[in-house]
């Protein structure tokens, strides 16, 4: 089966991957290869990569339009114009898509892609919407007019989208109910939580640094929905005398702010900022900690608290749908209510006392993960989807 995956920001050479989204399309893509298929990921231009790719067996083709992809490549955020600027690519993709048996795009605009060269060609058309902030637009975007635009944008493009293309998959249950509500078919929703490669993530890994006290690790892209500002705060609240350490691992438009945070809070020397880091190393990072917390505003089924759990790490995150999705009715989490400082900091200190507790957690947390959020559970799944809608 030959599959043409369809999102705008795309792996940088060599396959690596900046954001949630992209690993997660690498990860299924991979996969789906090692089931005997044929992928193709059609995404935006990079400056200095080249146009065409092979990595894991995944090929991918980087396209232009007069350099406007490749100028509006932000390593952290897919921006507005790249995503105008690839829907104005759309003839470039025909070859691809035509030689396609599936279609599959990610998000919104590169599903608008996908449907219509599904459309125009008469091929099966898959759409995934990696989450949304449909309930957070107000808190998150400060420009009022823009949080209500993309609102109202989103209450158009979720149902016009379904009820066009063949599946619309989401990676959490409430906004797949959301999408229930403005008028997506039942029949075309399905489920697919995220997933995790369990052979890299695994706590037989061997620390890429050493710590000498006890070590806090976020790794999160810095922008405001995941709350890392929440963590910084937390951690002023705790004891002055606690012998512990922060890592904030990523890159983003808040760190200015995050570091501006620390400084005001007087917690910057407890703070390490590692900056953005290949998903390679990650688990050298991970392997460090001895608590991972997860602190967003929003969230779909989380990919860094996958990795944590499956490296067999205590996790703290907040009680948010997305998350809830993952850990379901296993106590293999600390949950707290989200963007509430003072329940984070009573959460940490809590683990802090009680090792037993964390070990407990630990174990439970590999173990879920294993049994239901491997990438090759997912990618069987996924096939099985294509397969039907080919028949």
């Amino acid at each position: 089966m030959k599959i043409l995956m369809v999102y705008e920001l795309g792996p940088m050479p060599s396959g690596k991957c900046l954001g949630g989204l992209e690993i997660h399309i690498l990860n299924l893509s991979k996969e789906l290869v090692k089931l005997g298929c044929r992928v193709t990921w059609l995404t935006g231009a990079i400056p200095k990569a080249p146009n065409i790719e092979f990595y894991k067996g995944i090929k991918i083709v980087r396209i232009d339009f007069l350099n406007l992809i490749s100028k509006s490549w932000n390593p952290f955020n897919l921006t507005f114009n790249r995503q105008l600027s690839f829907l104005l690519s759309t003839p470039k993709m025909l070859r691809l898509a035509r030689e396609s048996d599936v279609i599959h795009g990610h998000l919104y605009s590169s599903s608008l892609i996908s449907l219509a060269l599904s459309k125009l060609f008469n091929k099966p058309s898959v759409c995934t919407i990696h989450g949304s902030y449909f309930f957070h637009w107000r808190k998150l975007e400060e420009n009022m007019v823009k949080a209500y635009f993309f609102k109202g944008l989103e209450c158009f493009l979720i149902p016009f989208l379904g009820r066009l293309c063949d599946l619309q998959i989401h990676t959490d249950t409430l906004f797949a109910s959301v999408a229930r509500k403005l008028g997506v078919p039942s029949s075309k929703i399905r489920v697919f939580l995220n997933g995790v490669d369990t052979t890299i993530f695994s706590p037989n890994t061997i620390p890429t640094i050493k710590t000498s006290c006890f070590t806090i690790l976020t790794h999160r892209r810095l922008v405001r929905k995941n709350g890392v500002h929440i963590l910084i705060k937390a951690l002023s609240l705790l004891p002055k005398n606690m012998r512990i350490k922060l890592l904030i691992i990523g890159d983003g438009p808040e760190k200015p702010c995050l570091i501006k945070l620390a400084k005001e809070l007087k917690v910057s020397d407890k703070i390490i900022f590692l900056g953005w880091k290949p998903n390679e190393e990650i688990p050298g990072y991970l392997a460090a900690a001895d608590l991972i917390v997860i602190p967003s505003i929003v969230e779909a089924s989380s990919i860094s608290m996958l990795e944590a759990m499956a490296m067999s790490k205590p996790v703290i995150a907040s009680n948010i749908p997305g998350i809830r999705d993952i850990v379901g009715n296993e106590r293999c989490a600390i949950l707290v209510p989200p963007e509430n400082p003072e329940e984070l900091a009573s959460a940490i200190l809590f683990l802090y006392d009680n090792p037993k507790l964390r070990m407990e957690l630990s174990f439970k947390a590999r173990k879920l993960v294993v049994k239901n959020h491997s990438w090759k559970a997912i990618a069987k799944r996924m096939l099985n989807e294509y397969l039907s809608l080919l028949s």
